[in-house]
């Protein structure tokens, strides 16, 4: 059997691909259900960042010193190698630790949200929040990695039980002293269809009596071996060593393509510590975009298809294997589709991974992607949140105006501006318009529209988020006049406005008359024979602000809620409500509530 290297790792997976994970809490059974130059890629070749050692800086006679507190620890099956946990002793200051590190020639990390490059063995870092979020910036700037960091501080205490899976935040919740999570997971023939989960104890008291179970119909539990097999699971030392694992894997007669589904609970004493719902893909990754957002004529488009891919030593390239993309697109390496639509309609294409390890089998998927016609005011809704412009480029005449230049501000930040285009096509920094922070101030000179033909033109603003590398997006309609009767044609359009306006009052106005005829007369007293609506009997144990739920054949909190609330990692909000719930022991007939 394959045992993973141990070294202790946080699993923080990106929200949008969480959706393609599953709760399944079975009640009864567990079964199975620009362009090129412009675009970020995350790209493991290019922006490596090693994480060696972890410091801590302290201060002794006046001067300031570095103590080496310890090194990186394990991994197990779900880490991406862009993930670093250390372990630190409980007497460490956490808001003074400093990273050992190493990158590419020419490459820069950076915190999160921040535009000052950290400096390995020199930047200090305030750890005691939490986790820190990294990104690796490429030195041309055209690629990016995200890193994750977090230090595991020793504490006082029994039952402290740690999962890398626990790191995501945003679908984990404890209560009651159980920690609930969901862990994506796939096994192929490159890890003998196993999979490692690490466990460590940050507490200061051994956890004795473990017990593990598992529940699934594609899984089954290796007993032999680590935590299942020692019942019992001593706290970290103070160099990180003690961890233990548990082993996955692939129940015999599952082939590949199987949907892997499952819950996993670890107890001490007969005593749930923590809840894992296990999903996802049984051999090669696949896709797992089902489909792309509609596009816009001669609006920048981005949108990334999404794999299966939890196997760190695997990587995934996609290309186009059938059909035709419209105009101006392309699939990108890293799955994105990319480009500036030049036609509209809808196209059929078929998306293909490879796979670098050998002997896993490449997968393929079907999508259709309806290009729509750049009308005011799609172009005006394909702005995206945050980048609103805030002011516009005004209509322009080239033959009466005497402007030199033309200006347009968005929200947008400007550290994540790259591009402008009208109509589709790239304008030139510096020669044919600046752009400046604050927060981007856009000034298109004057020259630059003269070549424009009359009529209404498409400006768009390229952005791409240097923390997602996510594609964002200004946009806006605007006209160029050629006329030098252009006053005239305006007086007429005034006064035809004019026209309208007069003869909508005229009809509110006879309306009002009209309405005025049904009025009750002065000094006749109307009672209100409108009875009063009742309220509505609040069911005992339910709160105005839940509705209940009965369990029936099948169901799973996972697929409630993605039926109540559109997607199932909403499922802790059930839980959280719910006194005594256990997800894995559903049963039909039981009631519960639904925020």
């Amino acid at each position: 059997m394959k045992i993973l290297k141990k070294i202790l790792m946080i699993s923080l997976v990106a929200i949008f691909s969480i959706q393609t994970w599953q709760m399944y809490a079975r009640a009864d059974t567990v079964s199975r259900q620009v362009i090129a130059d412009n675009v970020i890629e995350e790209d493991e070749d290019v922006v490596d960042c090693i994480f060696e050692s972890l410091n801590e800086e302290y201060v002794e006679s006046g001067e300031t010193y570095q103590k080496w507190i310890g090194g990186e620890l394990f991994q197990d099956s779900n880490s991406y190698g862009n993930i670093a946990v250390f372990y630190a002793p409980k007497d460490t200051d956490l808001t003074k630790i400093i990273l050992k590190f190493t990158l590419d020639d020419g490459a820069d990390l950076y915190l999160k949200d921040s535009r000052t490059p950290i400096i390995s063995e020199e930047t200090v870092l305030d750890f005691s929040r939490g986790i820190l979020q990294f990104n690796a910036v490429s030195k041309d700037g055209k690629f990016v990695k995200n890193y994750i960091v977090s230090v595991i501080k020793s504490k006082a205490g029994d039952n402290k039980l740690y999962i890398n899976s626990f790191a995501n935040q945003s679908n984990t919740l404890e209560k009651d002293g159980v920690i609930y999570t969901t862990r994506k997971i796939s096994l192929d023939k490159s890890d003998a269809y196993e999979h490692s989960i690490e466990v460590a104890n940050y507490g200061s008291k051994d956890i004795n009596d473990v017990s593990v179970e598992l529940v699934s119909d594609t899984l089954d539990l290796v007993t032999d071996t680590g935590l299942v097999d020692a019942k019992k699971l001593s706290p970290l030392n103070d160099d990180g060593e003690g961890t233990s694992e548990i082993i996955l894997a692939r129940k015999d007669g599952v082939k590949d393509d199987a949907m892997i589904s499952g819950m996993l609970t670890i107890k001490s004493k007969g005593k749930r510590l923590a809840v894992l719902a296990l999903n996802g893909i049984m051999g090669a990754p696949i896709i797992s975009t089902n489909s792309l957002p509609d596009a816009v004529r001669l609006v920048p488009y981005g949108a990334k298809i999404e794999s299966s891919l939890t196997n760190k030593n695997n990587k995934v390239r996609y290309s186009l294997s059938k059909g035709s993309l419209p105009k101006g697109l392309e699939v990108k390496s890293n799955g994105e589709v990319y480009g500036i639509p030049e036609e509209t309609g809808s196209f059929t294409f078929t998306v293909k991974i490879s796979n670098s390890l050998e002997g896993l089998k490449s997968n393929e998927k079907e999508f259709i992607l309806t290009v729509n016609k750049d009308t005011e005011k799609r172009v005006d809704n394909y702005t995206s949140e945050g980048y609103e412009i805030t002011t516009e480029l005004k209509d322009v005449n080239i033959l009466t105006d005497k402007a030199k230049y033309y200006r347009t501000v968005s929200q947008g930040d400007f550290h994540n501006f790259k591009n402008v285009y009208i109509d589709g096509k790239a304008l030139i920094r510096d020669e044919e318009y600046t752009a400046v922070e604050g927060s981007t101030i856009i000034t298109i000179i004057a020259e630059t529209l003269k070549h424009k033909t009359s009529g209404s033109h498409n400006l768009t603003l390229e952005f791409r988020d240097k923390d997602t590398g996510g594609l964002r997006v200004a946009a806006q309609k605007f006209k160029i006049i050629k006329s030098k009767n252009v006053a005239k044609s305006h007086k007429a359009a005034v006064k035809k406005a004019k026209k309208v306006k007069k003869a909508k009052n005229n009809g509110v106005v006879s309306l009002i008359k009209k309405k005025k005829k049904n009025t009750v007369k002065p000094g006749k007293i109307v009672k209100n024979k409108q009875p009063k609506r009742p309220k509505k009997p609040v069911k005992p144990g339910i709160t105005p602000n839940t509705t209940e739920y009965v369990i029936k054949a099948g169901d799973t909190l996972w697929d409630i809620a993605e039926a109540k609330y559109g997607s199932g990692t909403e499922w802790i909000r059930i839980i959280a409500v719910n006194e005594g719930i256990i997800p894995e022991k559903l049963k039909v007939g039981q009631k519960i509530k639904i925020p």
